[in-house]
Formats: C-alpha cells, sequence, structure tokens
C-alpha cells in the first residue's frame, strides 16, 4: 500500500495551511471536523477491508458519525463524563453494571466480538 507524503504544516485532511500554533504543537490536522472526518475515513476503510462493512451495526455507527461530522462534528470533550458524573454512576449502581449485575470498572457496557459483555455501567438516565 502506498502511503501519501506527509507534508508538514498542512492540514492532512484538507490540505490548508496549519496555523503557526498548532504547526508548533505537531498537530496534523486544523480543527475537531477535520480530525474527525480523517478518524471517520480510516474506520470506513478498516470496516471495509476486514469485512465489518457488511455488519448493520458497523454501518449504522458510520451512517452517525457522517452526520455528526457532516453538522460541525461532535467534539471528543463533550463526549466524555467529568469526574464528578463517573462518581455519581458509580454511587448511584453501587458499583455494579445496570445490564448484566457483574461488577464495574468502567462506564460504558461494551460487548465483546463474542457476545459476552464485559461489564460496566449504562450512562443512560443522568
Amino acid at each position: 500500500m502506498n502511503l501519501p507524503e506527509y507534508k508538514v504544516g498542512i492540514c492532512q485532511n484538507c490540505g490548508e495551511e496549519l496555523t503557526k500554533e498548532l504547526n508548533m504543537q505537531g498537530k496534523l490536522f486544523c480543527g475537531e471536523k477535520c480530525k474527525q472526518t480523517a478518524a471517520l475515513v480510516r474506520y470506513g476503510r478498516s470496516a471495509r477491508s476486514d469485512g465489518r462493512l457488511h455488519d448493520p451495526d458497523v454501518r449504522t455507527a458510520i451512517n452517525i458519525k457522517l452526520n455528526m461530522v457532516m453538522h460541525g462534528g461532535y467534539p471528543e470533550s463533550e463526549r466524555r463524563l467529568t469526574p464528578k458524573q463517573r462518581e455519581d454512576i458509580f454511587t448511584r449502581d453501587g458499583g455494579l453494571c445496570r445490564v448484566c449485575g457483574a461488577p464495574a470498572t468502567s462506564i460504558d457496557h461494551d460487548t465483546m466480538p463474542n457476545g459476552v459483555y464485559r461489564g460496566g455501567f449504562e450512562e443512560r438516565g443522568l
């Protein structure tokens, strides 16, 4: 696979010149939207190459991400819970997952590829 040549000082998504500040910080993208667009493209390519693109859940995830990017993005900082929110959730649920009842160390309730829950909390109802 031939990778395109990296150009210093240029947004790797849109090709616009980076500000001096972004360039000095070693940033690759001019902003959050370009960063999210590039991540979406990488995710889509990965899903296509390993066959996950045919999974309805993966297609839904790609459509959701695409919709977010097209409407200005959804900054990662806005998707994070504050330490206080995390503490409140652990306290509210007594340290147990609301889905399976297992002891939890994380807020999300992810499912592993084999369909087994890893344990965690649902953050709905905050």
